[in-house]
């Protein structure tokens, strides 16, 4: 709200040295001093309403930020619902963005293992450093030479080193014999 009401200027008060045009002066003056009453009056309620405005736009101002900051900053995972929208903070999406990016270069270096890795097959010759890809669908690099019939998958032998993990998204995972990647682990990418 605004403050529009305007307070009049007094008319010239009476003076006594000038007795001639004393009462018309001290009328008018009284009369004023009437209006004057109200227009104060109208302008302290237009005052105490601006203030009021006021203080309510500081705290819609302050919940504005607070919320606009929520929205910036709010931890990772952590929902906000500021009463008209629900979602995630851009530090929550930057964060996921950096999981992301984490995913896609490990599926990028697993699509390059998978390239160069064939599936094991006992009575080939292996030295290192062939990769296979093992009956339970990890990785193996051969670690030795002329590795024959050393199954990766059960040896106990330094032949061979696991580079992958079927169960976990944070290893190297290429797939199963047939070369496919199993379902379990394409699940967990889909829900991350």
């Amino acid at each position: 709200m605004t403050i529009n009401t305007i307070i009049t200027s007094a008319p010239p008060a009476p003076q006594r040295s000038n007795p001639d045009t004393f009462a018309d002066l001290a009328d008018a003056f009284v009369s004023w001093l009437g209006t004057l009453d109200d227009q104060l009056n109208q302008w302290a309620s237009e005052v105490n309403t601006t203030q009021s405005e006021i203080n309510q736009n500081k705290i819609d101002t302050e919940t504005a930020r607070d919320i606009a900051y929520k929205w910036a900053n709010e931890n990772e995972d952590t929902q906000i619902n500021d009463g008209i929208h629900t979602g995630y903070s851009a530090y929550h999406w930057s964060k996921k963005a950096e999981l992301y990016k984490t995913q896609a270069e490990k599926a990028r270096d697993l699509a390059a293992i998978n390239a160069n890795a064939t599936v094991y097959d006992p009575n080939t010759t292996y030295n290192y450093p062939d990769a296979v890809i093992g009956s339970d669908g990890d990785i193996y690099r051969c670690m030795g030479t002329d590795v024959v019939g050393d199954d990766p998958t059960i040896s106990d032998s330094n032949n061979w080193k696991k580079i992958s993990d079927a169960d976990t998204l944070d290893g190297y995972h290429a797939g199963n014999a047939s070369g496919n990647i199993p379902i379990k682990v394409m699940e967990k990418l889909i829900q991350t």
